[in-house]
């Protein structure tokens, strides 16, 4: 329950600094398609930590107490999906400095929701194969699927910054 209000914090903040980012855009002389391009990737970059504070939120209202067989794949899940959030800041600090290095962030965050897929796909097919009771094995599928959104939204992200360096370059 603290690390679901930590993340509460902390995604708040991170709202507070969205709508500062906003205000200071429309101040600014940006040419109105580099506006519209930083609103959705900071409408995107947003939702990661939103899908972050969901699945603890989850976990914690629905009390869920997850099978013990699934615990390393599922941290090691939950860690790519923290390791995403670095990934996309590079990302975006690429976009926004020089953008030199941004085809290797994009191959990092790509092999990554590939792994995250792949850890993804395995915990639920193991899932299935238990002898749980098939509303808790829903449930738990789900939270995996959320854990494992992490990494697509990352992915998208990642698409939007190479859509926005190609832009520039046109």
């Amino acid at each position: 329950h603290n690390l679901a209000n930590e993340i509460h914090i902390k995604e708040s903040k991170a709202d507070d600094i969205r709508r500062h980012i906003e205000l200071e855009i429309f101040e600014k002389s940006l040419l109105p398609e580099s506006r519209e391009d930083i609103f959705l990737l900071l409408e995107r970059l947003d939702m990661m930590p939103n899908q972050a504070e969901d699945i603890l939120r989850q976990i914690w209202i629905q009390q869920l107490k997850l099978p013990v067989d699934t615990h390393e794949q599922l941290q090691e899940l939950a860690r790519l999906g923290v390791k995403m959030f670095g990934y996309v800041e590079e990302g975006v600090n690429e976009v926004l400095g020089k953008a030199g290095q941004l085809k290797e962030v994009i191959t990092k965050i790509d092999t990554a929701e590939s792994i995250g897929d792949q850890i993804e796909q395995q915990l639920v097919e193991e899932l299935f194969k238990t002898n749980l009771p098939t509303a808790d094995k829903i449930l738990f599928r789900d939270i995996i699927w959320e854990i494992g959104s992490l990494c697509d939204l990352a992915d998208d992200i990642g698409l939007l910054l190479n859509i926005m360096v190609v832009k520039r370059r046109v």
